[in-house]
């Protein structure tokens, strides 16, 4: 018998990589490298892809494969991607696999696309001669790594609809037995990944497939569209971060929206990956075109485009910023406790004008916290261990697991009745303001004088009519000392100003007005990052190694510090041998998520073989998660 080894389509524990299977010799040739059949798994038969004959197998008693029966094929590139992945981020080869292929429904129906074509924000697109010029020259050029500055978005959208055009999407010419380049556009959030789709034309559109959302909810359509993707059935594909598990090696340009955003790294669930990364690793083996909109990079990937030689395209021209940094420290009693009085005068002024007015209070609720000035005592969640704030009803709620109790009337500990809210929220703050203004939280409310955001989620198409913008607090972003809060800080004010349809009058009102950052508010962004990288090279971030979390979360707090500590035990003298270094376990910032403590481990390692990393966290057990490059270390 001669011996093959398959990837099981399969969720498997991280060390598990291919099994071994006898292959008749019979039916040697009618199966290849890439291809996916049936094999037996246990008590049941599962998908498996063929990697390839070994000539002995080390296990004994393997089972045989005696019938073939074929699902699809992966391409050159998709398996190299998956053993890629599975080293990488320290993923079974069958989980990753499962990651690939969608499961293969038992009964098939037609796709209908799940989404309310009146549910989302129209986008316009404005073709101008200069957008198909720059198009033509990305597309044509030899060059294949772009930093796109999107300093107008209105054109960025426009230039997105122009690289479609221009890629053939609903072209019948094409070089003869050529099959047409597809392009994928990536979006951090399923809105707007939704608002450029159903604003394509409806031709483009007839050619595209949105994978997002409900649309990839149930194995009919997410089986179907992975199909259509696969046999180069669409041409463009418009997705979000899990959409870079679909790629081919028919890709001909990748174009990534707002690469500053977050949302490209999976932070809730394994497997940790960092869809940017991802893309530049399959550009890497593709040679496709990669394009990263954004006008403020994370550093890691300003660092990448220095190195890596990015050709630099701007889109507009940087608007000028009238930023005013306030100390609260200094400031007198005024009429509007959480105002200064120049954000005071500001409002006046701009309400005089017939003016709107966007006030950024990144809190929540009436009060932060709920305490007691006699004896100290604190309201605390008994899920979380964490302060409760005040909600607009009055009651305590958890702003973590949404735990809703009723407010003491009394102080628990020592009957005080006089318990006090600390730390004005939003709704605290706009029942303040109603007093005087039309206020509203709505932020396309056209008739309101004062809106009122914490500044997350917004439409930037909300804000061409705001005349003055004040964060009235946010503070709350200052207060954790991690490697990436000055950028995570410096991205969130540019987020809202960048939203602005022309310069405005913009008030930031802190306590803490030495912060890096509110230095190189007003500047250019190279300054921010001439700032950043010297720190992290002095203190050892990435780009410059590599950073690896590893945590561990139980419902009881001796057992997860018990555990960590002997992880850590058993990795100190391992990490140093191969030049890094660990953290001691340290508890996660918020206590508890949800209901469970979590201890933390933090590794770095310089540049090595991705050999000695799996070597190196062989012995993690699969209750541990691994987070490789995370986007913080709290």
């Amino acid at each position: 018998m001669t011996i093959g080894q398959f990837i099981p389509l399969t969720k498997l524990p991280r060390n598990l990589g291919c099994f071994d299977y006898q292959i008749k010799p019979e039916l040697i040739s009618q199966i290849k490298v890439g291809q996916v059949i049936k094999i037996p798994f246990g008590k049941r038969e599962v998908w498996g892809c063929f990697v390839g004959l070994i000539e002995k197998s080390t296990f004994e008693n393997i089972k045989a494969i005696d019938k073939i029966e074929t699902l699809t094929e992966l391409d050159s590139f998709q398996l190299e991607f998956l053993k890629w992945f599975s080293k990488y981020y320290y993923y079974s080869l069958g989980s990753t696999f499962k990651l690939m292929q969608p499961e293969r429904p038992l009964k098939k129906q037609g796709l209908r696309e799940s989404h309310d074509a009146n549910d989302y924000i129209a986008i316009e697109f404005k073709p101008e001669t200069q957008i198909k010029k720059i198009a033509q020259t990305i597309l044509n050029n030899k060059e294949e790594k772009y930093w796109l500055a999107d300093f107008d978005k209105n054109v960025k959208w426009s230039l997105y609809l122009e690289l479609v055009k221009n890629s053939q999407l609903h072209s019948l010419s094409s070089d003869a037995g050529q099959a047409k380049k597809q392009i994928f556009i990536l979006f951090p959030e399923v809105s707007l990944a939704q608002s450029f789709y159903q604003s394509l034309p409806r031709d483009i559109q007839n050619e595209s497939r949105l994978a997002i959302g409900d649309n990839m909810k149930t194995k009919n359509k997410a089986y179907q569209i992975w199909s259509d993707i696969k046999d180069n059935k669409c041409k463009l594909i418009v997705g979000t971060r899990s959409t870079c598990f679909y790629l081919t090696q028919n890709i001909g340009t990748i174009v990534v929206d707002s690469a500053e955003s977050g949302d490209y790294k999976q932070w809730d669930q394994s497997p940790y990956y960092d869809s940017i990364e991802i893309l530049r690793k399959a550009q890497s083996f593709l040679k496709n075109k990669l394009i990263l909109t954004t006008t403020k990079p994370r550093i890691e990937d300003t660092f990448v485009f220095k190195q890596e030689n990015y050709q630099y395209i701007a889109l507009g021209d940087k608007q000028k910023q009238n930023i005013i940094v306030v100390d609260m420290k200094k400031e007198q009693k005024r009429k509007f406790f959480f105002l200064s009085y120049q954000a005071e005068a500001a409002l006046d002024d701009c309400i005089e004008n017939n003016k709107q007015a966007l006030i950024i209070i990144n809190k929540m609720g009436l009060f932060s916290k709920l305490v007691c000035s006699d004896c100290g005592y604190e309201a605390h969640c008994e899920k979380c261990e964490l302060p409760m704030m005040v909600n607009e009803q009055g009651e305590l709620e958890c702003r973590h697991c949404k735990l809703t109790i009723k407010a003491p009337t009394a102080c628990p500990k020592c009957g005080n009745i006089k318990l006090q809210g600390r730390g004005a929220g939003l709704a605290q703050i706009k029942k303040e303001l109603s007093q005087q203004y039309t206020c509203s939280e709505n932020l396309a409310d056209k008739k309101a004088q004062v809106l009122l955001s914490t500044g997350q989620y917004m439409n930037p198409g909300e804000l061409k009519d705001i005349d003055v913008v004040i964060f009235a607090y946010f503070d709350s972003l200052i207060y954790l000392t991690d490697f990436n809060s000055n950028f995570r800080l410096y991205n969130f004010v540019q987020n809202i100003i960048e939203g602005l349809n022309k310069p405005q009058k913009i008030i930031i009102q802190t306590h803490f007005p030495n912060n890096e950052v509110f230095k190189f508010i007003n500047n250019n962004y190279s300054f921010l990052y001439n700032n950043e990288i010297s720190a992290r090279k002095e203190h050892y971030y990435p780009p410059f190694c590599t950073l690896i979390k590893l945590f561990f979360q139980h419902h009881d707090k001796k057992i997860c510090s018990a555990e960590a500590a002997r992880l850590y035990a058993e990795l100190l003298v391992r990490v140093k041998n191969i030049g890094g270094s660990i953290s001691e376990p340290y508890l996660y910032y918020l206590n508890k998520i949800r209901k469970r403590y979590r201890y933390i481990l933090t590794i770095k390692l310089p540049p090595c073989d991705l050999n000695k990393e799996n070597e190196l966290l062989s012995t993690v057990p699969d209750f541990w998660s691994i987070d490789k490059n995370p986007k913080d270390l709290l």
